[in-house]
């Protein structure tokens, strides 16, 4: 039975999260709703399936009583050896005979992530001679438009919301420019 309204955090876990990004839909194109989540955002980043413990993406992720979630062998060797079983972000405490079981439908989400960022990293990269991506932080992603009225240059993922927002649509995109800001006329624009 699927929720009337709400989000697909509330299909998976079946607990509701005002904050969640992805609002339920049916599947699409054959892709269960976890790969959908894992594929259609842009605006998943890998900071949102990394362990707090290791810093790394999740390996077997486990879900304490408390709702935060750890690669199933850093919870298990953090806690080693301690009297009390305790969550390391909220400090909630538990009892040391908790069992824990690998949240496999997450599993299923970081999984597919991992495939997608290991697609858009391959594919995305920036090379000499490109157009970087304006907005990405860390390791910039090769630009595919510039958008004209922003003056900013976008990458796949950056430039999604000049293909979904109304306003946004109405921004004139050109394939990417070089050099955006020696090509702006000072003159007139106040620079």
């Amino acid at each position: 039975m699927k929720p009337k309204a709400g989000c697909a955090h509330t299909f998976i876990t079946g607990k509701h999260n005002s904050l969640c990004i992805f609002p339920y839909k049916e599947s699409t194109a054959g892709l269960s709703i976890r790969e959908d989540m894992a594929t259609a955002s842009p605006f998943l980043s890998e900071d949102q399936f990394q362990c707090s413990i290791c810093l790394d993406v999740f390996t077997e992720p486990v879900s304490i009583p408390c709702g935060h979630n750890f690669c199933k062998a850093c919870i298990t060797r953090h806690w080693e050896g301690k009297e009390q079983c305790q969550c390391p972000l909220c400090n909630e405490k538990f009892n040391k005979g908790l069992k824990l079981c690998v949240n496999t439908g997450f599993r299923e989400v970081v999984e597919n992530f991992k495939k997608h960022h290991a697609k858009t990293d391959n594919n995305s990269q920036i090379k000499p001679g490109e157009v970087p991506c304006d907005c990405c932080t860390g390791s910039k992603c090769k630009a595919l438009k510039t958008c004209l009225v922003c003056l900013t240059s976008f990458c796949e993922t950056h430039l999604e919301p000049h293909q979904r927002v109304a306003t946004l649509k109405g921004h004139k995109l050109t394939n990417p420019i070089p050099n955006l800001e020696d090509k702006i006329c000072k003159k007139h624009t106040g620079f």
